[in-house]
């Protein structure tokens, strides 16, 4: 349990500041900035003239002992004294004392994620680098870590650009049976062939972990050998999570066309409930596809209290918050300041309701508005009638402004996020840049209400500050204390725009539009009058905080001001009499591009209601105006619908499995219907053309990207084999609050001049996520994704399932689809059905006792819920003759289980057909040309494979296969698949170890399986 203790404020802070080689070095880069001050035992925490150090509980049973011994810098024996005789060297209970406030496991230096426990590491020794590619050519630097604490073990290496300080952290772990050591390591890739400037040369291995485990970090050399086994540890595969790639870290074009690159890694779900826990470690892409991606993974916290044990209780929030609260300086022109949010109310903010005329004044605690729900422009809040009251109000008031806070579990709840809001009552007119000419865009860009926010990203390992996330506008960026500036102690400095709020790290001009052609939205900063986010402010969430009351206003989903409707044209014909008509053009076409946020047509939702608050997609429902159709065959099904984009314009009225190199022509995209959601583009710009590849092409492709309307969004790119513009009319764009975010998917095809495509993808997916998939494509230019001008689809239907097939549906989908199994001649370990398994002697054990309990047939008497702890486990039947029995199975007791869930918002459905065997046999290695048996490796009772349909819900027809391979799997498309008895994708199971494969190349097998023979929902 780590404790709080009161220091004085003057030879600790200095001693600490000058520890070499350690984070506590200050960046010397301008007077009055620098890094943030950090103590490996904990933040130091102002309070009055005090300070207060986050110490770890040290010692053994209850006897306290001074934390790095009695000459420690951080713990002078001198201030050791003023701790109290009763709790310095006494055995029992220990007494709190003024200066010691005892803390629950928040910033201890390890968590327990279940069987595993971590620590953070975040001093490294380097081992390679290179001097140029990647971030503004300066190459990336790649370490391991050094200096790890006793008992734990590196579990992969890092890395980063040059173009930054050395700033990281990886994780590494501690756990007898969490943790094996790698059975050999895989050369993955080497730098001996590249002609660039490097430091020697650097070796890329991937550990290769024995069964059940999995690798979560790439190893790294600067010699050819590989690394000593002991050196790194691999973790059990049930206490590993999915993970993507993240930060592009460096890459390089060899002349031989291979293209490697280096990403980190982060965990594939993400949000406040979500479990994956980021390990550090990058990922090696080898010609843009993740090829090493399936072998690697992130951590998962499987405690049984995930998000309460670790997290800062609200004395930790008020700490931090002394600490590390942001100062954020106002441009010296800013006339709209933040307010509190009761000042606003009690100021004349009214509340109107659709359909009457008489609007109602809104009590100080926001009690009489209307709670939860969605946005549905049935309420909306609005300055007060009086133009004069109405223009003091619109000013704020900066002596009553408070921020609220949102404390927040992240990566399975090892770093807490403190989202810190401000509220202004109105935000002002946007002004625009041309060239060298500035010019007021009169009522553009304003709107009543605005939240902004600032997020801190603090280390439940440490207590200290890693990142801040400055919201702008619709977006914003999260940045590394490292390239933060910072006054009053660990105060990191942001900068809201003048008039619009936005937050950015420094000052300056931020331009929001063409930067190439000097055109756009200024967001102007400047140090004006600043405003300390600790000083006032309230936590009006936190569910690792137990009891918080969260105020009415919270509560309330709709707009905090009215829609105010206006022409852009109308309104730059007004302000922009002085530029020539091309540049009025640019101009317009600049800003119809941006989000409406920005242009302020309408007063913005609460914070409760933006995605940021759940660390994910905004899911409020709201009216379905948006109706899709596959574009089957490549064609448009009727007149009435107007395409939303083509994989190939040229190819429109081919059909499906016509053959186009080695894949077949096998895809689809949408296609929408909806007068108020669809508009046409106002213009086209040119993203790249093929004009200049010297390499086999039909002619040349011209690749646009639609530029919206105010409000509207485009969900894909357009193609064209000439160099003039689509017609404007033959696309459409879909209207902002109807699109959600992607991510970039499968690779499709790259150069080596840096552009590559690929496929799109909701970037929040899952059984109960809304995204949409469009079938549309993504071009990537020197490994940064154009992905900020496009989305995906969101199912915003207030019945998102109501296109899920019934029950009756589901068995005609296994009529029709059912997979057939075939299973290898010499396989002697069969599936069965669970009931035969149980009754033919299945035994279950329990941890501590002797005596084992046979298991009913449904296993009603199996202990229900909770997770895997090793307290209860199932055996074969101890007689031995019976046992082997079991273990060979029986064909023909089994039954598939069948699990129906909606995926990618609910307009495809996916059938998992899960199997189960007794038994999975031993494996068998092949060493060149001799096959050996490995004896019991590879046994064990118990086993449980699935294949998946993924089926559309807008036709009926089967597209992809998911084939399970021990702990992954992998999706086939139909085109690739065999079929046998009409349209039954066949599956083809490996001895013994019953992992499914699409294709077989060895024996038929003798048996197989249709796996409509029994199927159970």
């Amino acid at each position: 349990m780590p404790l709080f203790f009161s220091l004085s404020n003057s030879s600790p802070l200095q001693q600490r500041r000058s520890s070499a080689g350690s984070a506590l070095a200050v960046a010397g880069r301008a007077a009055g900035q620098r890094r943030p001050l950090r103590c490996p035992a904990g933040p130091l925490v102002m309070v009055g003239a005090e300070l207060l150090l986050l110490l770890p509980f040290v010692g053994s049973g209850k006897r306290l002992v001074s934390p790095g011994g009695a000459n420690s810098p951080f713990f002078p024996s001198s201030l050791w004294s003023k701790v109290s005789p009763e709790l310095n060297g006494s055995h029992g209970a220990a007494k709190l004392v003024m200066h010691v406030i005892l803390c629950t496991g928040f910033a201890t230096g390890s968590i327990s994620l279940g069987e595993l426990e971590v620590c953070q590491v975040s001093t490294f020794t380097k081992i390679w680098s290179c001097n140029e590619g990647g971030v503004n050519n300066l190459g990336a630097s790649f370490f391991k870590p050094a200096n790890i604490p006793s008992g734990f073990f590196m579990l992969g290496c890092y890395c980063q650009p040059n173009s930054k300080q050395l700033s990281g952290w990886v994780l590494a772990g501690k756990g007898s049976q969490a943790l094996q050591i790698p059975v050999d390591f895989s050369l993955v890739w080497s730098s001996e062939s590249l002609n660039i400037k490097q430091d020697g040369h650097g070796y890329f291995w991937l550990p290769i972990p024995p069964q059940g485990y999995k690798a979560v970090g790439f190893m790294v050399t600067s010699t050819p050998e590989k690394p000593p086994l002991d050196e790194t540890r691999c973790v059990r595969s049930d206490l590993v999570d999915e993970c993507e790639l993240d930060t592009w870290v460096w890459d390089h074009n060899k002349d031989n066309g291979e293209v490697i690159s280096f990403h980190s890694l982060r965990p594939t779900h993400r949000g406040t409930s979500a479990v994956g826990v980021r390990v550090g470690t990058f990922c090696v892409q080898v010609n843009g596809e993740p090829s090493y991606l399936t072998d690697v993974g992130c951590l998962k916290n499987m405690s049984p209290d995930p998000f309460s044990s670790y997290m800062p209780s609200l004395t930790q929030v008020e700490a931090i918050m002394k600490v590390y609260s942001p100062w954020i300086y106002f441009h010296p022109d800013e006339a709209y300041l933040p307010s509190s949010v009761p000042w606003f109310f009690i100021n004349g903010a009214l509340l109107y309701q659709n359909g009457s005329s008489t609007p109602s004044p809104i009590d100080p605690a926001g009690s009489n508005l209307p709670q939860g729900g969605s946005e549905d422009d049935s309420y909306w809040i609005a300055l007060p009638v009086n133009e004069t009251e109405a223009g003091r109000v619109k000013k704020g008031d900066l002596q009553s402004a408070e921020c609220y806070l949102h404390i927040k579990p992240m990566l399975g709840a090892t770093f807490t996020d403190v989202a810190i809001w401000v509220f202004y009552p109105f935000n002002g007119p946007a002004r625009a840049k041309v060239k060298l000419v500035n010019i007021p865009l009169g009522k553009i860009g304003e709107h009543v209400g605005d939240w902004e926010h600032v997020t801190l990203r603090i280390s439940n390992f440490s207590g200290e500050l890693w990142q801040v996330y400055c919201s702008e506008h619709s977006k914003g960026t999260w940045v590394g204390v490292e390239d933060l500036e910072f006054e009053g102690g660990n105060k990191a400095v942001v900068y809201a725009s003048l008039h619009g709020h936005a937050l950015y790290p420094t000052a300056g001009l931020v331009l929001q539009g063409d930067s190439n052609l000097g055109i756009g939205i200024r967001n102007d900063t400047a140090k004006g009058t600043k405003m300390d986010t600790g000083e006032r402010y309230v936590v009006v969430a936190g569910e690792s905080l137990g009891s918080v009351a969260e105020p009415p206003w919270l509560n309330y989903a709709k707009r905090w001001g009215p829609t105010i409707t206006y022409d852009i044209a109308v309104e730059l014909k007004k302000v922009t009499t002085i530029l020539p008509g091309k540049l009025k053009d640019a101009l317009e076409s600049v800003i119809r591009k941006l989000p409406a946020e920005v242009l302020g047509e309408s007063g913005p939702t609460g914070p409760k209601m933006k995605s940021n608050w759940s660390g994910m997609l905004d899911i409020q429902a709201a009216e379905q105006h948006l109706r899709l159709a596959r574009l089957q065959h490549n064609t448009i099904p009727g007149s009435e619908y107007q395409a939303i984009d083509f994989n190939n314009n040229n190819n429109r009225e081919r059909k499906r499995k016509i053959e186009i190199g080695p894949k077949q022509l096998s895809g689809w995209a949408v296609a929408g219907k909806g007068s108020q959601t669809l508009q046409i583009p106002v213009d086209f710009s040119l993203v790249w053309s093929s004009e200049s590849l010297n390499i086999k092409q039909d002619g040349h492709g011209y690749f646009w990207l639609p530029i919206p309307p105010q409000a509207y969004k485009a969900v894909g790119f357009m193609v064209t084999s000439t160099r003039k513009k689509p017609p404007l009319d033959e696309i459409r764009y879909v209207r902002s609050d109807l699109v959600d975010e992607c991510e970039m998917d499968t690779w499709i095809w790259s150069n080596k001049g840096g552009v590559s495509f690929y496929s799109l993808r909701p970037t929040h997916r899952g059984t109960s996520a809304l995204g949409v998939r469009v079938g549309t494509f993504c071009i990537q230019a020197n490994g940064e994704p154009n992905l900020t001008n496009v989305g995906c689809l969101k199912n915003m239907s207030p019945n998102p399932l109501s296109h899920m097939p019934n029950l009756g549906q589901a068995e005609a989908i296994m009529d029709v689809y059912s997979s057939w199994i075939n299973f290898h001649a010499d396989e002697g370990c069969l599936p069965s059905s669970v009931p035969w398994f149980f009754t033919n002697g299945a035994l279950l054990y329990q941890n501590g006792s002797s005596t084992p309990s046979p298991i009913d047939p449904a296993g009603s008497n199996l202990p229900q819920g909770g997770f895997e702890n090793d307290s209860y486990w199932i055996a074969l039947p101890v007689d031995e003759n019976n046992a082997e029995r079991v273990k060979k199975g029986n064909l023909q007791s089994v039954e598939c289980y069948l699990h129906i869930k909606p995926m990618l918002g609910a307009t495809f459905i996916d059938v998992a057909i899960w199997i189960f065997y007794p038994f999975n046999g031993p494996v068998r290695s092949k060493v060149k040309l001799v096959n050996t048996s490995l004896g019991k490796i590879g046994e064990h009772v118990g086993d449980w494979e699935h294949v998946i349909l993924r089926i559309s819900n807008f036709s009926g027809e089967l597209w992809q296969v998911y084939c399970s391979q021990h702990f992954k799997g992998i999706w086939v498309g139909a085109e690739d698949l065999e079929f046998e008895g009409g349209n039954k994708a066949v599956a083809h199971s490996s001895l013994h170890g019953h992992a499914s494969y699409p294709s077989w190349d060895t024996a038929k097998a003798s048996e197989s399986l249709d796996l409509v023979a029994e199927h159970h929902g």
